[in-house]
């Protein structure tokens, strides 16, 4: 009984492990691409509404003079 106990705690720590693993993964096309954009951008002409002050969840661009992003970023 120890032992099914054992493994099943071990195995929890390692589902654990994997998916934060996953979430750290980066949001990238490939290595030193710039970010994806992780959300539908249809309809949605001004990135800069949410994105120069980082309103809600968005994060805030380094480069808000740079006013076309999909030219670098693309959606996922």
């Amino acid at each position: 009984m120890k032992r099914i106990f054992l493994f099943l705690v071990i195995f929890t720590l390692f589902a654990i492990g994997f998916a934060a693993a996953e979430n750290l993964k980066p949001n990238r096309a490939f290595e030193g691409a710039p970010p994806t954009i992780p959300h539908s951008v249809e309809g949605m002409d001004d990135c800069l509404i949410c994105h120069k002050e980082g309103v809600g969840k968005a994060v805030k661009t380094p480069h808000p003079e740079r006013v076309n992003c999909d030219q670098c970023h693309i959606a996922q």
